[in-house]
Formats: structure tokens, sequence, C-alpha cells
């Protein structure tokens, strides 16, 4: 598993990196919510030109007074919320299917999922981020660093490029202060929200399938995954139960086969969504 969430995160980046000469307004990128939706998905994706963030994470509104008046709200202060989740691996799968199969659109993954948990899920799998705390304190962590991102904005050239260059890590120092590497971490959490952005509506393992078959209770190929020794510190911890879901394989290209899944994992009885995953490999190999 720790080569395949390097391969997701690896393909990630580079669709970032492909991405860069998309413009992003800087209007749209800077958020003040405290408060955060489960709208999102993470996996391999590539927006159009000069399109507008509204894909659940990145929001521009205010709190209601409702909100306020049910949940007061200390200045400054940022609290994860879990989604609901689901009641088991096979509905949370349903789920899945109808966000593959409706055109991807990250409403359809409202109730299981939600970005700062893969967010988190990932930075505490390959670096000492939230070192020595739960899940639940990683989260609150990762969900005050995004609200800093967010306050900050997308860091854009004169030409109104994504440009890593600009971000300003010391604006972060607070949260991190300890963390090796801190520069380096900010600059990827950036990375991943440049790429939440630039998502909504597009396949994420860009094949040109457009429908996938589901499968019956007992005919879902699942694998829990328990080894965690390649993994830092505390991982699991955090994350005791992770599941890996089968989608099937799809034919590419030539003697291509894709074989689909996605990562979830249990928490207080709930499950939930973390990404998809994807090996390529070749028909008759």
């Amino acid at each position: 598993m720790k080569k395949a969430i390097s391969i997701l995160l690896a393909a990630s980046m580079m669709t970032i990196l492909a991405a860069c000469g998309t413009t992003v307004s800087q209007q749209d990128a800077r958020q003040t919510t405290t408060e955060y939706s489960t709208e999102a998905e993470i996996g391999n994706g590539q927006g159009e030109p000069d399109q507008t963030i509204d894909d659940g994470y990145w929001h521009d509104e205010t709190e209601s007074s409702e909100t306020s008046a049910a949940q007061p709200q200390i200045e400054g202060a940022v609290e994860f919320i879990f989604p609901e989740g689901a009641g088991s691996i096979y509905e949370l799968y349903t789920i899945v299917l109808n966000y593959l199969n409706n055109g991807f659109n990250y409403n359809d993954l409202s109730s299981v999922y939600d970005p700062i948990l893969t967010y988190t899920f990932y930075s505490k799998a390959e670096t000492d981020f939230a070192s020595g705390l739960n899940l639940e304190e990683s989260c609150n962590l990762m969900a005050r660093l995004v609200n800093i991102a967010e306050e900050q904005g997308i860091p854009l050239d004169e030409d109104g490029e994504f440009e890593d260059d600009y971000i300003d890590a010391e604006a972060f120092r607070s949260e991190i202060p300890d963390m090796e590497d801190a520069d380096e971490f900010v600059e990827d959490l950036y990375a991943m929200l440049y790429y939440h952005s630039m998502s909504d509506g597009v396949n994420p393992f860009h094949t040109q399938q457009t429908s996938w078959e589901v499968v019956s209770e007992e005919n879902l190929e699942t694998e829990r995954y328990d080894f965690y020794e390649d993994f830092v510190d505390g991982f699991e911890e955090a994350f005791p139960n992770i599941y890996e879901v089968s989608l099937g394989t799809y034919r590419g290209e030539g003697t291509d086969l894709w074989h689909m899944g996605f990562y979830c994992f249990e928490y207080n009885g709930r499950y939930y969504f973390l990404g998809f995953s994807a090996v390529l490999g070749t028909a008759g190999g």
C-alpha cells in the first residue's frame, strides 16, 4: 500500500504541474470559512481553463446567523466536522459508484468524504505531520492549516498562474513549529488544494470509461491493510482500519489494463472514502 499511495500522490502532483497554466482568479481562491463541508474527492484530475472554484471545498460565504447561534465560534478557531459516513463498506461502495456513474460530481460524495480527511491521511502516512496527535486532533490541525491557506489565497504570478515560489510558509509556522521539512509540507498542501479546485466533473482515472458495473455485496472484493511498518510512526493509531475496495479492470489503449479501486477506513463504526487507487498492467502480462 505504501507504493500505491506514493503512486497516487505522484500522479496527482504531475497532474497539478500539467494544469499550472490554467488561470484561477485570486478572488475565487480567497476564503473566510471556518467550517468544512464534505463535497470533494481526490484522485487524478485536470480542470478547464478559467474554471470557477466551486468544488464543495472552496466556500465563498460567511456563516449564517442560525449556525452561529447553534455553534458559537471563537474568532480564528477551526474545528473539523466528520461527514455522516456509511454504515458498511458496501454502502460506501454504492455511493462511490453513484459518483463515478453520474458525472464525477463532488456532491455525490458529500456524505462520506471530506478532503481534510484525505489530506490528513496522506500527510500522516508520509510525513511527521501532527506527530503524537490522534485522528480528530490531527484533522483539527489540518483544518486550521487549510483555513490559513484559504486566507492567504492561491499564490499566483503576474500572468494569473499558480506559482509555489510565492507561498508564504511563515504564515503556517505557528501551527507546525517543530515539523520537519515544514516548507515542503506547505507546498504540497497548496498543490493538493489547487488540484482539488480543478478536478470536479473529471474522471479521476483519466480513462475514457464513463460507467462502472455495480457488483453484489457478496461479489465485492475488499482487502484490509495490516502492514504499517512502511509508514511513519503514529499512522496506524490514527488510521487503524484501512481497506482497499476493487472497482474492476478497464482496458485502455493497446494492451493497457487499469486495475481500479479506492481506499476507505472505518472510524467509530462508520466508513469514510479516502481516495482512488489505480495500478497499470498489461493484457497477458
